[in-house]
Parts: structure tokens; sequence; C-alpha cells
């Protein structure tokens, strides 16, 4: 029997009337019924492969659940992966309505999730908010130009270019602020890299079995240059890009390995990631990736150290032919062309009479390949000399800096240099206060320096504005700079003043004035 209620006096026998368990099985029941039914009906009428399909997306929506509630940086980390150009291998096309992908579902799931937790807890969201309010505009600016004076053909690359990066920027700020969340995204990035380097390996030398997804090897999807790298996004400037900027994390890692085995293995994937750098065979992210490791070994003398000994490394091997494989046509090609420069210096000669016919709006979104012919003409360009009309016929935008002036005017370069000003001066904040133990220490950041410039050495020769990943990432950077919580130390122990030592300690305890206390 039951013991009696603290407060009644009565029993109560869990078998007495309808009990919890039998209550329970009823419910089962029930449940079991109508869920064999839904699933009858819906099998009959969609058929086996739809239920199969719904069936695999609820067991993910599942699992995503979970993995947020326990880890948010984890979901985080698979947003990031998803748009490693995954969008096209899996996407739901929808007429009148925007196209479902995984990144798309993952990125709403993530506001939702933060939704919930803001109504949670109203401290999610902290100031200052000057960045946030730039950023907010600058967007809305983007897609008022895209619905009035832009092409709205193309507003599904204002989605991807412009909303991704802001929602990207926002998780940096409010879901990534502390310092183990810095880690996580650094150990990230560093698993990322080594992904990219062995496709981009893999498919120089056809190694087939290590291509994954196996939609890089069909040659009727994306760009199929021969001969060069791809990866996953189907574009090979646009995946050296992004090596370009993840190589300085491996950097970083190099000195925060304690074994000798650890050094050894991260020295020998900066190598592999160079190699796979190379294979693309596109210069402007050589030249992002040569800046961004140019920058650390600027800003921290430990990583100048290690750019030596790479150096010593690299002559070595060069020295004894490892590196012969490198040495083909394909290569020469791409050192000695130099009618790719004319082209461009004529498409910026262009964009920049563009600006000056419309300064603060600019020609419209993706207006490009309309307006451009009426401002193509050969002239002669300082330091260069003359570009004929037919050098620079048909040229598109390669730039993320004139093509931006011309197409959206200078509202939309003002607005974006005050973010970068603004993210700046908290760079400077953090670098003087930042402690030496956490993992956004000034090697860190220096590493968060390197990625911006070669975020920026890139858009000089790339025009990736109408990517996602590629602009996530120093949006995320910036919004992890800006919401960074700095975590406190203990201050150190202050030494006492005016203190002499009694005559009958010894020298040593003389020079530890704290020597001897409990």
């Amino acid at each position: 029997m039951s013991p009696p209620d603290r407060q009644t006096g009565y029993h109560y026998s869990p078998s007495s009337g309808v009990g919890g368990s039998q209550v329970g099985a009823a419910v089962a029941v029930i449940f079991g019924v109508l869920l064999g039914t839904m699933s009858w009906l819906l099998l009959g009428r969609a058929g086996l492969s739809t239920v199969m399909a719904l069936l695999g997306v609820s067991v993910v929506g599942m699992v995503l659940s979970y993995i947020s509630w326990q880890n948010m940086s984890l979901l985080v980390s698979i947003w990031l992966f998803t748009m490693s150009g995954f969008r096209a291998y899996a996407m739901i096309y929808m007429p009148f309505l925007p196209d479902i992908s995984l990144e798309r579902v993952l990125a709403v799931w993530i506001l939702i999730l933060f939704a919930m937790r803001l109504i949670m807890r109203r401290d999610q969201i902290r100031g200052p908010y000057t960045l946030d309010i730039i950023l907010v505009l600058h967007t809305l600016y983007i897609l008022a130009n895209v619905t009035y004076i832009g092409n709205k053909v193309h507003a599904h690359e204002w989605a991807i270019s412009s909303v991704s990066p802001l929602i990207g920027y926002f998780i940096g700020k409010n879901m990534m602020s502390r310092d183990k969340d810095v880690r996580f995204l650094y150990i990230v990035f560093f698993v990322i890299l080594i992904y990219y380097y062995t496709q981009s390996i893999a498919q120089k030398f056809d190694i087939d079995v290590l291509i994954w997804p196996k939609a890089i090897l069909n040659r009727y999807k994306g760009q199929w240059p021969a001969g060069r790298s791809r990866g996953p996004f189907l574009h090979p400037p646009l995946f050296g890009q992004m090596m370009a900027m993840f190589i300085p994390v491996q950097f970083y890692f190099f000195y925060r390995m304690k074994m000798r085995l650890g050094r050894f293995l991260v020295l020998i994937s900066i190598g592999l990631s160079g190699l796979g750098l190379l294979y693309t065979y596109t210069r402007g992210p050589w030249l992002a990736g040569a800046i961004a490791v140019l920058v650390l070994g600027v800003m921290r003398p430990r990583y100048r150290q290690l750019m030596a000994a790479l150096g010593v490394l690299l002559a070595v091997a060069g020295f004894i032919g490892v590196l012969q494989a490198a040495h083909s046509e394909l290569l020469q090609s791409r050192f000695g062309d130099t009618m790719t420069i004319g082209n461009r210096l004529a498409a910026m000669s262009a964009a920049l009479r563009m600006w000056r016919d419309n300064p603060l709006f600019g020609i419209g979104w993706f207006n490009w390949e309309a307006v451009y012919p009426f401002y193509h003409r050969g002239e002669h360009i300082p330091l260069f000399g003359y570009v004929t009309r037919h050098m620079g016929k048909g040229v598109v935008i390669h730039d993320i800096y004139w093509g931006r002036l011309a197409e959206e005017g200078l509202l939309s370069v003002g607005l974006l240099t005050a973010a970068v000003a603004i993210t700046w001066f908290r760079f400077r904040y953090l670098w003087a206060r930042v402690h030496s133990s956490d993992w956004l220490n000034r090697d860190g950041l220096a590493v968060v320096a390197a990625v911006f410039a070669a975020y920026a050495a890139g858009g000089l020769v790339i025009d990736f504005r109408y990517f996602d990943l590629v602009n996530v990432i120093p949006y995320l950077f910036m919004g992890i700079l800006a919401g960074y919580q700095i975590p406190d130390h203990p201050p150190p122990p202050r030494p006492y003043r005016n203190w002499t030592p009694p005559r009958f300690m010894s020298s040593s305890d003389q020079a530890d004035p704290t020597a001897g206390q409990v």
C-alpha cells in the first residue's frame, strides 16, 4: 500500500481507477491508428517514393532538432558546409516561389530557433546596433534596386548574396560570440579545407573514388574548363577563392598543437592545400592566398618563423623535382596570358563611366550585359597602353569594387565602407584587450585579418558578389567581432610594495615575497 497523503491522510493505489499506464496505452493505440490511416491514404495518393522522401525529411528534421538544442555551433557548421556548392544537387524547384534547398531550410530553422531562444531569454540580442542597422539597410537597398531599376529575373541571386550573408552576421554576433564558439568554428574551417583540397587533388589526378559528390565529374553542369579543378562549386575561380580564405586557419593550428606529430601533419596539410589551390589554375585565388599568408607574417612574429620554414621546404621540394607535375602547358598559359588584363581594364574603365552617369543608384542590379555595349570603347589606359575595342568586347564584371559601383551605385558602396570602418575599429579594440590563453587571441585575430585580406584581394580579380558562402564568411567574422564576449581572467598577483625581507630569510626566499605563506 502506498503511504498516505500528507494533507488528506488517504491512501492512493496505482491500480485503482484508470491508471496512468492504461491511459498511456490508449493514447498510443489511438495515435498508431491515426498515423497508420494517414500513411495508408498518403501512400495511395502520393506513391511510395513520396512517402519515403517525407519520412527521410522527418528523420532529418528530428536529428536537426536534437542537434540544435544540444549544440548550436554544430548546426551552424552544417549550414556552412551545405553552402559549399551542394545546392544544385538537392533542390526542389518551386514555380513562383523561392526554391527549396538544404541550406535554406537550415537557415530558416536557425532563425526559428533563435526566435524561440529570444522569447525565453531577452538578452540574446546585444548592442551596439549601428553595424546591424547599416547591414540591414544595405540588404534592403539592394532589394529595392532589384525591384525598381535592376533585372528582376535575377532576384534569386539577391537572396543568396545579400540575405544569406546578413543571416551569417547575426549568427556570428548573437550565437557565436563566445571563445568556445570561435574554437569550434576554426575546427570546422580546417575540416572543410581538408575536404576542398582532397577534391582538387583527386580531380587533377583523376582519382574518381575520392571525388564526392559525383556531380563534379559531370561536365555538363557548371563550368568545365579542361584540366582545372572545380570542386563541389563546379566553378574553379570560386573553388580556389574559398581555399585561399581557409588556408590561414592551418597556421593557427600549427602553434596550437602540442605534439610534434600533430605539427608535422599540419605542415603536410598546408602543403596539400597549396597544391589544391594551384590546381584550380586561377590567378585571383593565387593572389588572395599569397596576400593572406603575407598578412599573417606581418601581424605576428611566430607566423613569420613558420613562413620561413615553409619557404625552405618549398625550395628543397622544387630542387628535387617534387613539383614537376605542376609544370605544365596549362600553368604556363595561365601565367603568360596577358589579354585578360586588357579585357578587365577595359571593363573597369567602362564601369567608371557608368557610375559617372548614374552616381547614386548605379545602372541597376544585373544590368551590366545590357548597358556595357554603350560604354565600351577603345582607349588608352595609363601604365598599360592602348586597349582596343575588340579586346574588351563582351567582357563581364570581374571584380567586387568597380562592378558594384557601376551596378549598385555610391549608396551601396558607402554603406559597405561604413560597415568595414566600424569592423576595423572593433578589431583594434579587441586586439588591445584579448588574452593570450584564449582562442581568439592575437594569433586568432591575425587569422581573421588574413581571411578578410584574402577576400579583398580575390575580389580584385573575381566577381563573387552573387554567391553565398564566399560572402557569408566575412559577414560571419564581422558578427563575431561585433559581439565577441572577452572571457574574464583573474588579475595577475601584484608584488608587495615597501616590503623588506626579515634577516633570517635566505636569499632565495627574499626573491619571492610570498614564500612560506599558506
